[in-house]
């Protein structure tokens, strides 16, 4: 179901949003979806520049996660 949802999210899929809104676990899958993404901009960080640069862009992408999300649903 996770992986449905991050695929009809890409193709922005209009019914998607209405179903999230809905579903009391999309929380969750929401949170999940964002560790994700950073450990994945960790791991391409670290590439770059190595342990130091894996850790900053999982913080970074968590962070920045965070702070979008709460300036949208003010």
């Amino acid at each position: 179901m996770l992986w449905e949802r991050m695929v009809r999210a890409a193709k922005l899929d209009p019914g998607l949003y209405d179903e999230v809104e809905r579903d009391v676990s999309a929380t969750t899958q929401a949170l999940l979806v964002v560790v994700i993404v950073a450990v994945l901009s960790g791991i391409g960080g670290g590439i770059r520049a190595g342990i130091i640069g894996l850790i900053g862009a999982v913080i970074s992408a968590v962070v920045g996660s965070f702070a979008g999300s709460r300036s949208i649903s003010k």
